[in-house]
């Protein structure tokens, strides 16, 4: 076996952001917003779940110490899937960067939650960097440097 294996896990950054599908919705309604912040490849299902994309978005660029617009990155760079669990929650969300986000982020792990109580959406993210060092026994015939 050659290559790099993991060494070691740390914490990047930590993000949070509360935001109100009342006032979302308002913002939602000018044209353009919603294809503005989400990317093309993320599901317009519901308001509430366009606003917890919003909300996770905005947790994740806080992470990175950028918010949106600030060292190329913008909201479509951060793309989030919703899995629906039973009743109104999420089971799980997943997050894509690319773009500059990716840039920026380099190698890391995303770890993100939703939680909604009646109007509110709190979205948490966590970015978990990956440090990698050289193996110090290399399983191979062919050996290679790495």
């Amino acid at each position: 076996m050659t290559g790099t294996v993991p060494a070691d896990l740390g914490i990047r950054g930590i993000g949070v952001d509360v935001v109100s599908i009342a006032r979302f919705s308002r913002s939602a309604s000018q044209a353009g917003f919603l294809k503005h912040i989400l990317a093309d490849e993320e599901p317009r299902r519901s308001l509430a779940d366009s606003a917890a994309r919003f909300a996770v978005k905005e947790a994740v660029l806080k992470c990175l110490g950028t918010g949106a617009w600030q060292d190329g990155t913008d909201f479509p760079d951060v793309v989030v899937e919703l899995s629906q669990g039973p009743g109104a929650g999420y089971r799980r969300v997943d997050v894509r960067l690319q773009g500059a986000a990716a840039a920026i982020a380099g190698r890391v792990a995303v770890h993100a939650s939703v939680s909604r109580s009646g109007d509110r959406l709190l979205a948490t993210a966590v970015l978990e960097a990956l440090v990698y060092q050289s193996p110090s026994v290399v399983f191979s015939s062919t050996a290679q440097t790495l």
